[in-house]
């Protein structure tokens, strides 16, 4: 794919690296030179305006989004139900691609990392800006690469 511009993070599903309503980085790959998000590890995305956050909610039991959501979203109950509604067809979907939600002209696309026996523990993400990659090439290039990790990973993750 030639030179790296892209962000890899992974973020691992527990209450420890999701506090409130944030995703907490705990690994990451840079490309060569700065892109303007994020420090490093221990960096916090919103979880419900993020790719990694999408992804991490909708590996939680429904009880335990719908408490989470409940918390952290707009007070009342169409906003929660529009969440769930959302995190549901991300869970569905297997990723999430959110773009301009976290940083203006930045976008991210993450997956699930699930452990050997099928349950989820952690996202996998990528994110650039949309100057370097469309939309289109971060589901056609980007997201199959991710998958194919995660899919490669999972044996190994307990």
């Amino acid at each position: 794919m030639g030179t790296c511009h892209w962000v890899i993070a992974i973020v691992a599903l527990s209450g420890i690296v999701m506090p409130g309503a944030a995703a907490v980085m705990v690994a990451r790959a840079l490309p060569r030179h700065a892109l303007p998000i994020g420090q490093g590890i221990g960096f916090q995305v919103p979880a419900l305006r993020s790719a990694l956050g999408l992804v991490l909610l909708g590996g939680l039991d429904e009880e335990s989004r719908h408490r989470h959501l409940a918390a952290h979203s707009a007070p009342g109950g169409e906003a929660v139900a529009a969440l769930e509604t959302k995190i549901g067809e991300v869970v569905s979907a297997g990723h999430a691609y959110v773009a301009h939600e976290v940083e203006a002209g930045f976008h991210s696309i993450a997956v699930p990392l699930h452990r050997w026996d099928g349950t989820p523990i952690a996202a996998l993400n990528v994110g650039t800006t949309v100057e370097r990659m469309s939309e289109q090439e971060m589901r056609e290039r980007v997201l199959p690469v991710l998958r194919e990790t995660a899919e490669g990973l999972r044996p190994r993750l307990v």
